[in-house]
């Protein structure tokens, strides 16, 4: 029984693998060509402006041209994510959780005696002296 576990196991590992590594193959040989593409593009920017000034100039405003998409992406990637914000409930707050300890405590009061009535009455004490802190 294990082994037919361990099998099915292996084969979806394996499928999802075999996906990712296809997936990888694509992303690296989209990238060889965007890449190939970006350098033609810049090669006809650069013929096209050297037509209205000098080489020299026309190199160096491609150059800035990259350097800002550069520096573009470099600040994105530095920019840090804020968390979402989590909308909580009553009972996942620090009051919530003291009033819902309290009626769990009186809940429990009517409904037990003699020693789990003590034990309870020692726990939900314990957890209200942490919370009032002492």
């Amino acid at each position: 029984m294990l082994y037919n576990v361990a099998t099915s196991i292996a084969a979806k590992a394996g499928d999802t693998v075999k996906r990712a590594a296809r997936s990888a193959v694509f992303a690296v040989v989209g990238l060889f060509f965007l890449t190939f593409a970006l350098i033609f593009a810049a090669i006809a920017l650069f013929l096209w402006l050297e037509t209205f000034m000098e080489p020299p100039l026309a190199g160096l405003v491609i150059a800035m041209g990259f350097l800002v998409v550069a520096l573009m992406f470099f600040l994105l990637a530095r920019r840090q994510q804020r968390p979402k914000p989590v909308s909580r409930r009553p009972a996942q707050t620090a009051e919530g959780a003291l009033k819902e300890a309290e009626a769990l405590g009186r809940n429990l009061g009517k409904n037990v005696s003699g020693y789990p009535m003590v034990l309870t009455a020692f726990m939900i004490g314990i957890l209200l002296g942490v919370k009032r802190g002492k």
